[in-house]
């Protein structure tokens, strides 16, 4: 399973982010910047947006703990930096069947933090 945190809105800037909190994204557009790709391409952007993802050396399965702990930590100051609305998505990448649970610590922390989840599976 691939977890990361889609951020974005029309006053989103992934720059000021990373300046302002240490936390590295990929993905990154500012407002105005020109599209690469999808249908938008060689447009400027309405958004500004990016992907927060759990580095390299979290353990798999600690990931999205770290991202929960780390939206726990900064999710307001995400807002205020105009990112509308937070959610976590989840890619789940399966063979023969698709299975997805979740502890009811996980779903109390994103009931608390007022955050939805995207759940997509993917067969292999």
């Amino acid at each position: 399973m691939i977890f990361s945190v889609s951020l974005m809105g029309k006053q989103f800037s992934p720059a000021e982010v990373e300046d302002k909190t240490g936390l590295q994204l990929s993905e990154k557009l500012e407002v105005g910047e020109v599209v690469k790709r999808g249908r938008f391409k060689e447009k400027p952007s309405a958004i500004g947006r990016g992907t927060l993802s759990a580095p390299d050396h979290i353990p798999y399965e600690d990931r999205f703990d770290w991202l929960l702990g780390v939206l726990s930590e900064h999710i307001n100051a995400l807002y205020k930096m105009g990112a509308e609305p937070i959610q976590v998505d989840v890619g789940c990448f399966y063979t023969d069947q698709c299975n997805f649970e979740l502890s009811p610590q996980e779903l109390k922390a994103l009931s608390e933090l007022k955050i939805g989840i995207n759940l997509s599976c993917y067969r292999r």
